[in-house]
């Protein structure tokens, strides 16, 4: 007979299990393993549902989250009109390229340039490139960070050039033309490169976010403890994002802080979510197989530590620990307080009820073995004599006596 048990996770794998490590390693197979995946699970997607809700009433972050958008489709825009305006300007160029002097002329008819007077100045090539060139959009020559004032600025120094009469041979107008292409092709580079840099951060900064808020909700299935340690780490990285979202500027640094000090506590966070998995179904089935064996719950007041009556009388504790190991022990009932130490009669029946308790609960560990998990008694004695609990026994009646006894003698409530 034994009023004292302890049960351990057995860490040997048999087929099928799976050794989950975290918070204390434990060995699942089977109903358990299902059971602790489906915990774990339902709980995620209760976090993600309620974050995302967060998410949508968080101002800041739709006000931000609109402002990106614009932008990103300004500078999509942008990048529509340069390609036409690029491929426009291939266009010109092939026929150009069309209307040169054929390999059958002479040196001589090659070399010259398609501007050879004035007159020819304002020929068909010349008035493509300028209708093309006043076709770019204004924004392009009103931003003094780019090169296109001063390009524009050469270009009407040559048609003042040649409206006066000078002329301007043919090298001179393609490589201006050339010069513009790499110009424009090079701003288009640009542009694709912020639209995604801009797009970029917008989707880390919502991912941070998203991360942040989804797990302020999973720490508050973790012990109080882990809630405020974690929790208050949690909200100071929200904090720093929504700070940054009023001002309208989500820097890189910023994001790169926030994930990196997410990703620290993320996987202790996910450890000890494991954890509690694995400690809330293991108390399920415990809890069913003692039921079914007779025995019935008095009091669950702490999530891992519950008083169980047993059958024809005497308590027995039963305490998850965090490293999973379930430390069990039978204590004495009286009807009243007594200070006196127990009688021969209340030590037998005290016995009695541990061999009891020692045979129930090889039973209890036979069927959390069948739902796949690996528990193994580790440690078992009677409790010494001089170690029994007790604890007094009260009536229903008892209790309300009491209760209408104390407030009574409460002065407030004479009042």
């Amino acid at each position: 007979m034994s009023g004292e048990i302890i049960l351990v996770p057995a860490l040997g794998t048999p087929l099928g299990a799976t050794l989950l490590a975290g918070a204390g390693a434990v060995v699942l197979a089977g109903a358990a393993l299902r059971m602790v995946e489906a915990w774990r699970d339902e709980k995620r997607r209760e976090s993600q549902r309620l974050q995302a809700e967060e998410k949508r009433a968080t101002q800041a972050w739709q006000t931000y989250q609109s402002q990106q958008q614009q932008i990103s489709q300004v500078l999509m825009s942008e990048r529509v009109q340069l390609q036409e305006q690029l491929q426009n300007l291939a266009l010109l160029s092939r026929e150009a390229s069309e209307s040169q002097c054929s390999p059958t002329d002479s040196i001589t008819a090659q070399a010259e340039g398609f501007i050879q007077r004035a007159d020819e100045a304002r020929s068909e090539h010349f008035a493509i490139l300028k209708s093309w060139i006043e076709a770019l959009p204004d924004a392009l020559f009103d931003d003094k960070d780019l090169p296109f004032q001063r390009l524009r600025k050469q270009w009407l120094q040559y048609c003042s050039r040649i409206n006066s009469g000078e002329l301007i041979d043919d090298l001179t107008l393609v490589t201006f033309k050339d010069t513009l292409q790499a110009t424009l092709e090079a701003h288009e580079r640009a542009l694709v490169q912020r639209q995604e840099q801009l797009e970029g951060r917008l989707g880390r900064c919502e991912r941070c976010l998203e991360q942040v808020l989804e797990y302020e909700y999973l720490v508050q299935q973790l012990a109080p403890e882990s809630i405020q340690g974690y929790g208050k780490t949690l909200d100071t990285l929200k904090q720093k994002l929504l700070q940054a979202l009023k001002q309208g500027e989500v820097s890189v640094g910023l994001l790169d802080l926030v994930q990196r000090q997410f990703d620290q506590i993320a996987t202790q966070i996910d450890d000890l979510l494991q954890s509690r998995a694995v400690q809330t179904a293991t108390l399920n089935r415990l809890q069913h197989h003692m039921e079914a064996q007779g025995y019935q719950l008095l009091q669950d007041e702490i999530a891992t530590q519950s008083v169980w009556s047993i059958p024809g009388g005497e308590r027995v504790i039963v305490q998850l620990h965090p490293d999973h190991r379930i430390a069990t022990q039978v204590v004495h009932e009286r009807a009243v307080y007594s200070k006196l130490a127990l009688s021969a009669d209340e030590l037998a029946f005290l016995r009695q009820q541990e061999d009891r308790w020692c045979k129930d609960v090889q039973q209890v560990l036979k069927n959390m073995i069948k739902d796949g998990f690996q528990y193994a008694v580790q440690f078992e004695r009677d409790v010494p004599e001089e170690n029994i609990s007790v604890v007094v026994v009260e009536s229903v009646d008892e209790l309300l006596a009491a209760d209408e006894l104390e407030q009574k003698s409460d002065p407030r409530a004479l009042k």
